[in-house]
Formats: structure tokens, sequence, C-alpha cells
């Protein structure tokens, strides 16, 4: 009896070491699940709002035909006439800055102004000027659009590459920044492979001042620069770099 106690003592253990290791083993690939549904839910809403932009840059171009046509696109006439009406918004804010940069939480956004779209489905649609447009000839200023895209609104991250992701109209032929192509493109799309990879990266990041400014009951970030040789661009190559790896959720897994 002793003896077979002993060795049901004995298998009692190793039945608890071995549930153990189940347990441990199933937290570890419960996670690695959950973060691979959130990488992929991520990309998907992603890469549909990069359709979505585009088409309504399409939508437009049916209108008005060659972005030769697009006669003061950064004003508020064109946007009431031409482009709110291919968003299906619930709110629309316009927010200027002068002389200072704006960033929406950690996404750095520079722009001059901003008309920015709370949209149907919670994501937020931010269509900016640049502060000197892409170019230093005055033309151009004119002719250019840096649209984000928050995928999941108001919250959590709010930052450049998880949840914010960048994209480019220039309807200027005589730029040839790599940041800004001619037509409607991911933001970066002139950047080689290892340029976009390295932007991309989860260490790299902008140095900004920042400071809340309470703006019709949210909140947005006014920021000046830190570090005037800091580099503007941040993590806005990221939709980019998911184009470039079609779109492979588990290439770009987020950090949460």
């Amino acid at each position: 009896m002793a003896g077979q106690a002993a060795r049901l003592g004995f298998t009692l253990a190793e039945v608890l070491i071995t549930l153990g290791i189940i347990g441990v083993v199933a937290a570890m690939t419960l996670a690695t699940l959950i973060n691979n549904y959130k990488a992929m839910r991520d990309v998907t809403i992603a890469k549909k709002k990069f359709a979505e932009v585009q088409q309504i840059i399409s939508s437009i171009q049916a209108e008005l035909g060659d972005y030769s046509n697009w006669s003061g696109m950064n004003t508020n006439a064109f946007f009431e006439q031409y482009v709110d009406k291919h968003i299906n918004y619930v709110k629309k804010k316009k927010l200027g800055v002068t002389g200072e940069n704006l960033i929406y939480k950690e996404a750095e956004i520079n722009h001059v102004c901003n008309y920015i779209y709370e949209m149907a489905d919670g994501t937020i649609l931010i269509f900016g000027i640049p502060s000197a447009g892409i170019s230093t000839q005055d033309k151009d200023k004119d002719r250019v659009w840096k649209i984000h895209v928050d995928i999941n609104g108001l919250k959590e991250p709010n930052a450049l590459g998880r949840d914010v992701f960048t994209m480019t109209l220039n309807t200027s032929q005589t730029e040839t920044s790599p940041y800004y192509e001619y037509g409607f493109h991911a933001y970066g799309s002139g950047l080689d492979d290892d340029e976009i990879k390295k932007r991309c990266s989860e260490n790299y990041q902008s140095n900004y001042y920042k400071m809340n400014v309470d703006y019709g009951n949210h909140i947005w970030v006014m920021s000046i620069f830190a570090n005037q040789n800091d580099n503007a661009h941040g993590r806005c190559t990221c939709l980019e770099y998911l184009i470039r790896n079609s779109w492979d959720y588990k290439k770009f897994p987020p950090k949460k």
C-alpha cells in the first residue's frame, strides 16, 4: 500500500508539473494569437482606409479631371465642394496653426492647417497642408495634401506607424521629393527599401516639445521642434512599408 501511495503521489506530482507547463505554453500561445489578431486587424483597417482615400482622390478626378485643374485645393471652398461629399463623416473641424506645428498625440502632423474628419466608422481622417509646402517654390504650396488616418479614432496609442498612417497627394509635376512623389501615394514612396524599413522601426522617433490644447471636446497637441536637426519624418513611412510587404501583418506586428 505504501508503495502504491508513493507511486500515486509521484504520478500526481508529474501531472501537476505537466499541467503547469501546458498552462505556460497555452498562455504564451494565447498572447501570440492575440497579438497576431491585433496586427491582422490593424493592417486590414489600414489597407481599407488607404483604398478609401484613394477612392476619394479618384472621385474628385472624375469630376475635375487632371490635377492641373485642381485650383485652390487647400481652401475651404474646395473641401466643401469637392471633398466633403465623398467622406462619410459625423463631424468636421478645421484647425489652423501659424508658426508652429500641429501633432495629433504622438503623431507628428506639421501643417499650417488641417481639415479633420471624425468618420462614421470611428476612424479619424486628417488632410494637412504642409507648413512650407514641399518645395521652395511658392506656387507648389497650394498643390499638396499630407493625409493621416487614425484607424481607431481617439483610442490609444495614437502613434505613427501603429494606429496612425500617412499618405500624400502631390499635384505639382515640378516636385521630385521622395517623400511627396507626384500623384497619390503612401508617404515616402520614393525612398529605397532600407530607408523605409529604418524609419518604420520601433525605436525611430522624433523629439518634440508638446503641450495640450483643448479643441472642441478633444485634446489636440501643439508642438514646435525641440531640436531643429531632429528628423521630422518620423515613422510616417510605415504605410509604405506595409504596401511593399504586400500588407503582411506578420511582418508588421504593432506593439500594444
